[in-house]
């Protein structure tokens, strides 16, 4: 068994992972992906701070129904729908990465532009972050 070097250094800002995206014709691509470095209190602080950002929007989804009694039932627009899900995903794949491979530039409209693309690469890139910080976790 190999031995571990632990040490009390500052972890890096950022530590980069590959994740792999499935496409639709049933091929894979991988991508690499800088995401922002977290320690484990750093991860609570955060996961806390997404937790209560949920229960907020839960809480004024309930309210707006509460006052919206109608007596027949509203019509579904799934094109905002999407879209305020698509901007919900991307702000959080800003919390927890800062980079990719590109050319590109990682912002906010290429992100929705790639999930446009490729759906389901949000997704893929927030999984790979707690599987890069686990990795990342046990390798040190």
């Amino acid at each position: 068994m190999a031995k571990i070097k632990l040490d009390l250094a500052p972890p890096p800002e950022t530590i980069k992972h590959t994740i792999t995206l499935l496409l639709s014709n049933d091929d894979e691509a991988d991508l690499e992906i800088e995401y922002i470095y977290r320690d484990g209190q750093q991860m609570v602080e955060y996961a806390n701070a997404t937790q209560e950002k949920g229960e907020k929007k839960v809480a004024k989804s309930k309210a707006s129904k509460v006052d919206a009694v109608e007596e027949t039932p509203a019509k579904i627009n799934y094109v905002e729908n999407r879209k305020n899900r698509l901007k919900e995903d991307v702000a959080a794949v800003m919390e927890i990465a800062k980079g990719w491979e590109f050319e590109d530039e990682f912002n906010a409209a290429n992100l929705i532009k790639f999930e446009n693309k490729y759906p389901g690469a949000l997704l893929a890139i927030s999984t790979g972050y707690f599987t890069a910080l686990q990795g990342v976790r046990l390798k040190n």
